[in-house]
C-alpha cells in the first residue's frame, strides 16, 4: 500500500524501493511500503536531508560566482600552435609572420616534449625562475644542451606570446627564461666549417628523433 511518504522514492520493477537524494540513492527501503518499518526507515532517511540547503535556489545567476581555474601553459601551447606562427610561410595577409618551415619542425617537437615533461599542466604564474631553471637543467641532464636551449626559447616564446591574451596569469612580473636564474645550458666553444649538403642528407636520414630535433635547433641558433 503506497502512503504520502513517497518523496524520493525510486520503485524498481522488481517490487524493490530506494531513497533517491538528488539523483544519488541512499539506500533500500525495506518492502512493505506503510508498514511501521518502512515509514522509520523513510522518516530517518528524510531527516538526514533534511538539513542540507539546495545552494543558489533563488539567487540572480548574474551573482553567482565562477570557479576560479588558472589557465594552464598547455592552453597557450593549442593557441601558439593555431597561431599564425605556424602557418604556411607563402600564405599572404598574415598579422604575424610565419616561423621557416624548419623551425616550425623543430617547434612542434619541442612543444611536444614540453607536454611529455608535464609543464603544459603548469600555470605560468606558477613558472618562477628557480622553477624554470631547474626544469631547463633537467632537460639538459636528460636530452642534451641543444635541447635545453630549446626548450628555454620555446617557453620565452611562450611568455611572450601569452602575454597578449587577457587570461594571462603571469602578472607584472618579467619573462623568467631571460632572467639570472637561468644558467646557460649550452654554448658553442668553437665555431666549425658547416657541413656539406650531401652529409646534411645522410645524416638526417640516419639519426633518430633527439639528433633531428638538435640538428635544426642548431640551423635555426646560425640564421638567427
Amino acid at each position: 500500500m503506497k502512503t504520502v511518504r513517497s518523496k524520493y522514492l525510486q520503485r524498481y520493477p522488481d517490487g524493490s524501493i530506494y531513497f533517491r537524494f538528488r539523483g544519488k540513492s541512499l539506500g533500500r527501503l525495506p518492502d512493505a511500503e506503510g508498514s511501521a518499518e518502512f515509514n522509520r526507515e523513510y522518516d530517518r532517511l528524510v531527516a538526514s536531508v533534511s538539513g542540507i540547503k539546495v545552494r543558489n535556489v533563488g539567487r540572480p545567476a548574474a551573482m553567482l560566482k565562477p570557479k576560479s581555474s588558472k589557465p594552464t601553459i598547455g592552453l597557450f601551447v593549442e593557441r601558439y600552435r593555431a597561431s599564425d606562427f605556424f602557418a604556411d610561410p607563402l600564405k599572404p595577409h598574415l598579422k604575424e609572420r610565419p616561423l621557416a618551415k624548419g623551425t616550425q619542425i623543430n617547434y612542434r617537437l619541442g612543444l611536444d616534449l614540453l607536454h611529455r615533461q608535464g609543464v603544459t599542466t603548469l600555470s605560468f604564474s606558477d613558472l618562477t625562475g628557480n622553477k624554470a631553471n631547474l626544469y631547463i637543467q633537467k632537460i639538459k641532464r636528460e636530452h642534451g644542451g641543444a635541447a635545453a636551449v630549446q626548450q628555454k626559447t620555446l617557453l620565452s616564446n611562450l611568455w611572450q606570446f601569452a602575454r597578449e591574451f587577457p587570461d594571462f596569469d603571469g602578472g607584472d612580473r618579467s619573462n623568467p627564461m631571460t632572467g639570472k636564474e637561468i644558467k646557460q645550458p649550452y654554448t658553442v666553444a668553437q665555431e666549425h666549417e658547416p657541413w656539406p649538403e650531401q652529409v646534411q642528407d645522410d645524416f638526417l636520414a640516419a639519426c633518430d628523433e633527439n639528433l633531428y630535433l638538435a640538428f635544426h635547433l642548431l640551423i635555426a641558433q646560425d640564421s638567427a
